[in-house]
């Protein structure tokens, strides 16, 4: 059952002070769906009563892994970083779902041959206006002065959106009290660049690195690479923090070294 899966990995959890908490939350959250999946169910029957002027009691309607608890998941790994570069780019182009891949080219030991990239992996409808409305957000996000301001890029019309993954609740870091565990948040940020006729897409995950504005900067510095690669200009060079300030040493003043 649900329950047993979630204990089973609170129990499994290499941190357990925050993995229980997140755990009952992802309980709470199922069992919401699963009371909604129900009531569609019921839903559908009386539809099809009505429809048929049969009696619901008496019907059926197919849920092959509809209401499954096993088809339920559960836990910090039912997202990754491709599969949110996949949905930015899916957004940005329209609707198409790009099938991502490493391999470019192939070199044998005579030259370098391309290797055909392969095939969309679906097409997904999108509304138009529910598309416009959620790319001009996005849009905003960047250039409007949003979260995402430092991914702007002039003349580039960045799409971007900043997200913070809590690695602990607020309360839980309270009571976690002295630790030398990172429990600084994590920042997201998914781009793409240029609006209307995209040409890259991909997404930053900044482990504990507590602003999402800073991955933000790394994506900006990715892009700029992108387009300065296209366009034969000069690679950008991502600025450095700057080194801490070197402690001037000074000697006494004695009678041996005046």
């Amino acid at each position: 059952t649900l329950a047993n899966e979630v204990q089973r990995r609170v129990d499994e959890a290499r941190d357990p002070l925050f993995a229980g908490t997140r755990a009952r939350t992802q309980l709470a959250e199922a069992r919401v769906d699963l009371g909604l999946a129900e009531h569609a169910y019921t839903a559908a029957l009386a539809r099809l009563a009505l429809l048929t002027g049969g009696d619901p009691k008496g019907m059926d309607v197919v849920t092959t892994g509809f209401l499954d608890p096993s088809e339920v998941v559960v836990g910090p790994v039912d997202l990754t970083p491709l599969s949110l570069a996949v949905m930015m780019a899916t957004v940005a182009n329209g609707g198409t779902r790009v099938t991502p891949h490493l391999l470019k080219a192939v070199n044998e030991g005579d030259e370098f041959v391309p290797v055909p990239r392969p095939v969309p992996r679906s097409q997904v409808t999108l509304d138009p206006t529910t598309l416009a409305a959620v790319t001009d957000g996005l849009w905003r996000v960047v250039n409007n002065g949003g979260t995402g301001r430092r991914a702007r890029i002039d003349g580039r019309d960045v799409l971007g959106k900043t997200g913070t993954a809590q690695v602990i609740s607020l309360q839980g870091r309270v009571a976690a009290g002295d630790t030398e565990r990172d429990l600084r948040d994590h920042g997201w940020f998914v781009f793409a660049a240029p609006a209307g006729a995209p040409e890259i897409a991909g997404v930053v995950f900044g482990e504990h690195n507590e602003s999402s504005g800073l991955s933000a900067e790394v994506a900006r510095h990715v892009m700029e690479t992108y387009f300065a690669k296209k366009d034969g200009s000069p690679r950008p060079v991502l600025p450095l923090p700057p080194l801490p300030a070197t402690p001037q040493v000074v000697l006494p003043v004695t009678a041996a070294n005046q």
